[in-house]
């Protein structure tokens, strides 16, 4: 009998100690995720990806811009839900300079932070305001559109006055 438990045992430690066990990491799998774990064999769904966001306009833009006589364009981004974030302002004298890069002097550029998939859709809002003094603000909606985003891109959205949109 004791012999029989020994070579249990050893049988036991032996091929015990060969034995390896599997552990599965879950996490974001993808790699142009700002939370990309290169240790991770499950994509949890996890992933958070990011990107840059600079709002121009053209010259034609930039003189109906000027010709309103706006004291400044605030931009706003879809953060929820109809739920919009301000995200900066703009001042005259619109000036078209040609597009811009992410975080140039004079243009209003954001970071987008979003999870889930590689691309997001992202809907903005640009107002123009006009200063009336002690009375306050007058806002007149600019612009009001979408675009897909992708990961780790600047991307240079024009900025379209409502006027000359299409209906």
């Amino acid at each position: 009998m004791k012999k029989l438990i020994f070579i249990s045992t050893i049988s036991i430690l032996t091929f015990g100690s060969c034995m390896e066990r599997t552990v599965i990491i879950d996490g974001c799998t993808e790699s142009n995720a700002i939370n990309y774990n290169i240790n991770a064999d499950y994509d949890d769904g996890s992933c958070t990806f990011q990107a840059d966001v600079v709002f121009f306009y053209d010259a034609i833009t930039a003189n109906e811009l000027n010709a309103a006589e706006f004291d400044r364009l605030d931009f706003y981004i879809e953060g929820n839900p109809e739920s919009y974030e301000f995200i900066g302002s703009e001042y005259p004298t619109f000036i078209y300079g040609g597009v811009p890069n992410c975080y140039e002097a004079t243009y209003v550029t954001t970071p987008i932070q979003w999870s889930g998939s590689y691309s997001a859709d992202i809907n903005y809002m640009a107002y123009g305001i006009h200063d009336i003094g002690i009375l306050g603000e007058l806002e007149t909606e600019v612009d009001l559109y979408s675009f897909n985003l992708g990961a780790n891109e600047c991307a240079a959205v024009p900025i379209r006055f409502l006027s000359k949109k299409k209906k």
